[in-house]
């Protein structure tokens, strides 16, 4: 096969066109993880009183997420729940937990942002997982470890953890009840079934 020289100026063009073109494709914005929405979600507490644990429970749990489950990394997220929205099954006990332990007036809402998702390695399935990020309670932020259990199924997703945290590196005095105080170490427990949302 004969093989007809290339003329420097056109040499020179084709390697400037190369160039361009892997520049494009290096600096090309990688695509946006898809938007989850929320199905159905509770957030409860858990808390050692004078006659042994109680529960208080939340339906009001808001969320914005996105994540592309084949790219763990991407996972971020807000979740967002009243302080006030919180019942058990003591009514008085609750009144006193929005006045004296969140200050409902004053930190209305109480967030859980999420940075990062460890132990999910496919697209579908069930995985012990664990994620991490920055809670925000009456004005106070500390980092938390949430450890539980992530399924996907097609475009639907569920998750269910818990983490543990002291009232007092919140700067939250445990309330007391007669002579008695509610303990300061506070197990929370999320459970969230969400959808992912059309592009």
């Amino acid at each position: 096969m004969r093989r007809f020289p290339l003329k420097p100026s056109l040499r020179a063009f084709l390697a400037a066109l190369c160039c361009a073109l892997s520049l494009v494709a290096w600096s090309a914005p990688a695509p946006k993880p898809p938007l989850w929405k929320l199905v159905a979600a509770q957030i409860s507490y858990t808390a050692q009183g004078p006659f042994g644990p109680f529960t208080a429970t939340s339906r009001q749990l808001a969320a914005k997420v996105t994540f592309d489950p084949r790219h763990p990394s991407s996972l971020r997220g807000l979740l967002e729940v009243p302080s006030s929205s919180f019942h058990s099954s003591n009514a008085l006990r609750d009144i006193d937990a929005r006045r004296e332990v969140f200050m409902s007036q004053r930190f209305p809402v109480i967030s859980l942002r999420l940075e990062q998702l460890r132990g999910w390695k496919g697209s579908s399935g069930t995985a012990a997982v664990i994620l991490s990020g920055q809670l925000t309670l009456d004005g106070v932020t500390h980092p938390v470890v949430v450890r539980g259990f992530l399924s996907l199924a097609g475009s639907e997703a569920t998750f269910r953890g818990s983490f543990t945290l002291s009232l007092t590196a919140y700067r939250i005095k445990p309330p007391q009840l007669l002579f008695w105080t509610v303990g300061s170490r506070v197990t929370i427990s999320v459970a969230v079934k969400a959808e992912e949302a059309p592009s």
